[in-house]
């Protein structure tokens, strides 16, 4: 089902969104951007309201005084486009068919969603995406048609492409560029979180380029936290050599050992694609067989499948872990998981959870399906076979 690669390699230009993680694994870049069919990790259920908050903000931004309820409506239905049709999230998929709404999102979650895109209505409405300023501008002739609503930007001399959520030029001649996130875009120490801030940082150069403009105003928009700053030349040269580094490390079109690109440390337990690394699944491995690992989520688990058992068109397995303590791992869809059976060596990886209550659960809620409180489900876990080891 999911598969560790050998060779790799950058065919398109660098995601802004993404770009910051080659600092810490250039591997990891190319397992969340490559789209590998597989080793592409599933989505997760905030993911797919980020995309709806997105889509609903784009879609009104010249529609502000739109009612909470009309909001409401369009997430739902945003929502439940997006659930039933979304390939990267299988499981999401399969509990909204069997489940509805209530299997995948709270009451809670649905109105502060609402209350988010309301709030970012109010304060961005008019259509930024067609304001232009009546400033005497430098007679310099500027390129402001690029500017508005989820425009796409590309710049090839810094190999760079992606869509910008908003930018506009105001009435004061500045321009905004704007990234709205779904959750907190400062950290405990109020700051821009680091990832964020490099995202925008090369957001602004992208625009900056694109207009011949260098006036512009960064903003980050989270949930219940924002921040904005300038493109100085401080953040200027840290985007700068982002992109430099980024570059060499990985040059477009050229195939790359995915082996030697691997960059193992602290930040491999929170690796939504670590389950296709080679040197994390050898340390998995070497951590089953009774050597120490600092890399491995203590959440993960390999073992051998002792039984399998069904429950109408759920998969339940009894495993044994290889110097551990045998686990269950219950609910596991037939239609996800047709081929495990007694003798397999297989891993478990947990990926995210989408209710914190789950943790005092684990091992036995992978990737699995609780018929009796189908949110509390591992909407982000996976189970998969690896190849046995000998001894």
């Amino acid at each position: 089902m999911f598969k560790v690669l050998d060779k790799v390699a950058r065919t398109k230009p660098f995601s802004p969104s993404k770009i910051s993680v080659i600092n810490s694994c250039p591997l990891r870049y190319l397992l969340e951007t490559e789209g590998y069919p597989s080793v592409s990790p599933p989505s997760s259920i905030y993911a797919l309201t980020g995309t709806a908050i997105h889509k609903i903000i784009e879609d009104n931004l010249s529609n502000p005084s739109i009612s909470g309820a009309d909001i409401k409506k369009q997430f739902l239905g945003a929502i439940d486009r997006l659930a039933l049709n979304n390939k990267r999230a299988p499981l999401i998929c399969w509990v909204y068919e069997k489940f509805g709404l209530g299997g995948t999102l709270t009451s809670e979650k649905v109105i502060s969603s609402v209350q988010q895109i309301k709030r970012l209505l109010d304060k961005y409405g008019k259509d930024k995406s067609l304001e232009r300023s009546d400033t005497k501008l430098p007679s310099q002739k500027y390129e402001f048609s690029s500017l508005g609503s989820e425009k796409w930007f590309e710049v090839t001399k810094l190999e760079l492409a992606g869509k910008i959520d908003l930018s506009y030029l105001d009435d004061e001649g500045v321009i905004h560029v704007i990234d709205f996130k779904s959750g907190k875009v400062i950290d405990e120490e109020g700051l821009p979180k680091e990832e964020y801030l490099l995202q925008i940082g090369v957001y602004g150069l992208m625009v900056e380029d694109s207009t011949s403009y260098s006036n512009l105003l960064l903003e980050l928009i989270g949930s219940h936290t924002s921040w904005s700053g300038l493109l100085d030349e401080p953040l200027r040269g840290r985007v700068v050599d982002l992109i430099t580094h980024a570059k060499n490390i990985l040059p477009l079109g050229k195939e790359i050992d995915a082996y030697e690109i691997s960059m193992t440390g602290e930040h491999c337990l929170s690796c939504r694609s670590r389950f296709a690394c080679g040197k994390y699944v050898n340390a998995l491995k070497d951590r089953a067989y009774g050597e120490e690992s600092t890399i491995c989520s203590p959440s993960d688990v390999i073992g051998v499948v002792k039984k399998t058992s069904t429950r109408g068109d759920l998969i339940d397995l009894i495993v044994s872990p290889i110097g551990g303590i045998t686990c269950s791992i219950m609910g596991l869809p037939q239609i996800l998981y047709p081929e495990f059976k007694e003798g397999d060596l297989i891993a478990g990886y947990f990926l995210g959870i989408l209710d914190i209550e789950i943790r005092c659960n684990f091992p036995a809620n992978f990737y699995v399906i609780r018929d009796e409180a189908p949110r509390k489900s591992s909407f982000e876990s996976m189970v998969a076979l690896v190849d046995a080891r000998s001894k």
